[in-house]
């Protein structure tokens, strides 16, 4: 495996210029986890370097998000202020807007043994609270973007069998390669196999619905049914065949 450093540096680089994408003048904001501080530090770099105004971090730490939940009342996890809302919502209404990219790196366990139900109605409550600001990231109003770095909770989920220390160092060599870049050519050929499915899925139920159709009018016979049918099915695959070709999208 080559320099870590340098990969997570490239990493970082690829999140933000081609994930998050910031504009000179705009202002990024980064949640993480704390474990995910590294590769934070970096991406705060990167954005300054590609022309963000400000960038700022929102830091959670697992331990303390379990704590709040075990031990403090739904009434005051679910007593929001109103800055807390606004601090993101005066970004997106000012000149040159706002970004946000989310770097995961929680416990995927972090809540594991409580109440369950509690859990539910405080994040339900929550995104309730968030949702003027939820507006514009699905909207892609702002830009927003996601990545995950290797922690040692989802390290050790990913490879139970393995100890901390040895599960982390595979999970990076799984998230790590060569060329980061190469995350733009898996996102390529993700969308050429939706498109070839939608193909498949709209011309199925076409040929389908216009069998049905004939029959009903009794113009069509039994072999028209099994073109519907198997002839369908055949000509599903060999379209589908065409993504064996990946060299095409590199």
């Amino acid at each position: 495996m080559k320099n870590f450093d340098e990969l997570l540096k490239k990493y970082a680089d690829f999140i933000v210029r081609v994930g998050v994408n910031p504009q000179p003048g705009q202002v990024l904001i980064i949640n993480c986890a704390l474990e995910g501080a590294p590769l934070a530090r970096l991406c705060v770099r990167s954005a300054f370097e590609a022309g963000a105004r400000d960038v700022q971090v929102n830091w959670t730490d697992d331990a303390v998000t379990r704590t709040r939940m075990e031990l403090g009342s739904e009434e005051a996890l679910t007593d929001h202020k109103g800055w807390q809302l606004r601090r993101y919502l005066d970004y997106a209404e000012t000149e040159g807007g706002v970004c946000v990219l989310h770097l995961i790196a929680d416990d995927p366990e972090v809540f594991a043994g409580l109440d369950g139900a509690k859990i539910s109605r405080v994040n339900s409550a929550n995104r309730a609270f968030m949702q003027p600001w939820r507006e514009y990231t699905m909207n892609d109003r702002v830009q927003w973007s996601i990545a995950a770095i290797p922690s040692a909770p989802w390290a050790k989920k990913m490879f139970p069998e393995l100890d901390t220390d040895a599960a982390i160092e595979a999970a990076d060599i799984v998230l790590m390669d060569d060329d980061p870049a190469k995350i733009s050519l898996a996102m390529r050929i993700s969308r050429k196999c939706m498109s070839i499915a939608y193909q498949n899925i709209v011309f199925a139920l076409a040929v389908k619905a216009l069998c049905l159709i004939l029959t009903a009018l009794g113009i069509t016979n039994m072999w028209w049914g099994v073109f519907a049918d198997v002839g369908v099915m055949v000509l599903a695959v060999l379209n589908a065949t065409r993504m064996l070709n990946v060299k095409q999208y590199q």
